[in-house]
């Protein structure tokens, strides 16, 4: 009898978490592309707008650790796709805050809903890629990163050229609800629990093959 092949939806896995990163930095760094039709609009000096962009900080830092506490006890499937609703959510209050103390609260709530982000992405990792996959699994999970300049700016000056920024808020919004509904329905916490794991590739995933030492050290 033929080998069963092994199936590769880790793959997919890696390939989501790749977007959602995409996504997130694109979401969170949205604002400084708007700067100059803000203080024009809003009358923004320097020091506002620098305690704006501060308070994202402010509430990543208190959530992100609490974050790592709800991702290993409830699982990545369940808090990723409830942190990147809250944060799209956050992310569509902007299109509609009214002055400076509203920016302030929705950039720290903004802070607060991306603070589960990364303890999710590496449980995620952790749980669904080989030894030996890991750190290439990780690496195009922070590719995005960058990545999320080079598409966020010309996204997002196009958005406001056209539509205007309070539109352009609302549209990059519904990107991470998007995603959210599709990590729930296509991702399960052990890669055992997914249907669309076969035998052979949750061999690989669990040690075998996965981890052969590959380096001459």
């Amino acid at each position: 009898m033929a080998a069963v092949a092994r199936t590769n939806y880790r793959w997919v896995v890696a390939s989501l978490i790749f977007l959602i990163t995409l996504v997130n930095f694109i979401d969170r760094s949205a604002i400084s592309f708007v700067i100059g039709p803000l203080k024009q609009e809003f009358n923004f000096t320097d020091t506002q707008f620098g305690l704006i962009l501060s308070a994202f900080g402010i509430g990543y830092s208190l959530l992100t650790l609490i974050g790592g506490l709800l991702v290993d006890l409830r699982g990545a499937r369940l808090i990723w796709p409830i942190a990147a609703v809250g944060w799209s959510l956050c992310v569509a209050l902007l299109g509609i805050a009214g002055g400076f103390w509203g920016f302030i609260i929705i950039r720290f709530l903004l802070g607060v809903t991306e603070g589960p982000h990364f303890p999710a992405m590496t449980r995620s990792i952790s749980n669904w890629l080989s030894p030996s996959e890991r750190a290439r699994a990780l690496s195009l999970g922070l590719v995005a990163i960058p990545l999320s300049s080079v598409v966020g700016a010309p996204l997002t000056a196009y958005l406001v050229a056209d539509f205007g920024w309070r539109a352009m808020f609302f549209i990059i919004s519904s990107i991470g609800i998007v995603w959210a509904a599709a990590w729930y329905w296509f991702f399960r916490d052990k890669p055992e629990e997914s249907k669309y794991v076969n035998k052979a590739e949750l061999e690989y995933i669990s040690n075998r093959a996965g981890q052969k030492k590959r380096y001459p050290y």
